[in-house]
């Protein structure tokens, strides 16, 4: 019997191994292709319990956060292609006027986050943030630090 976590975690590996060059998945098509993106799929995160409405702390960059870790964890259960998942931290980033979302530690640390719920290992979550992000050095650091906390 496989578990929900061991199923993620094998997803998380194949989309590290997958030789596409513009894709984080093995599927045929992108999650926009088949049921549009993350957040129209799944309905807005402002509806879901990690919301900036429902966080007690009431920072925005707390909540934006821990938006991004969960846009994350749906993008790898869903294997959604890198455009899509690019394209849902744009449009999170958007809903909390964020402007420039590639420049901003939040957004790694979120995904870092992310990756860690998942269930990557700690180097496949690298892998992942050079694949995805490139060779942005901070950008990765930023990662790794949101995977460690």
């Amino acid at each position: 019997m496989t578990t929900r976590f061991g199923r993620t975690a094998a997803l998380g590996l194949t989309l590290l191994l997958t030789a596409g060059g513009c894709s984080i998945s093995n599927s045929s098509g992108s999650l926009s292709d088949s049921s549009g993106s993350l957040s129209d799929s799944s309905g807005s995160l402002s509806e879901s319990s990690e919301s900036s409405s429902d966080s007690s702390s009431g920072d925005d960059d707390s909540a934006y956060r821990r938006d991004v870790e969960s846009v994350t964890l749906a993008a790898l259960e869903a294997e959604a292609s890198t455009e899509a998942f690019l394209a849902d931290l744009g449009r999170t980033a958007e809903r909390y006027g964020v402007a420039d979302w590639e420049s901003l530690a939040s957004t790694y640390r979120g995904v870092g986050a992310g990756l860690r719920r998942a269930g990557l290992g700690p180097e496949a979550a690298a892998a992942f943030g050079q694949r995805v992000f490139g060779a942005r050095p901070e950008a990765n650091a930023w990662l790794l630090e949101g995977y460690r906390s």
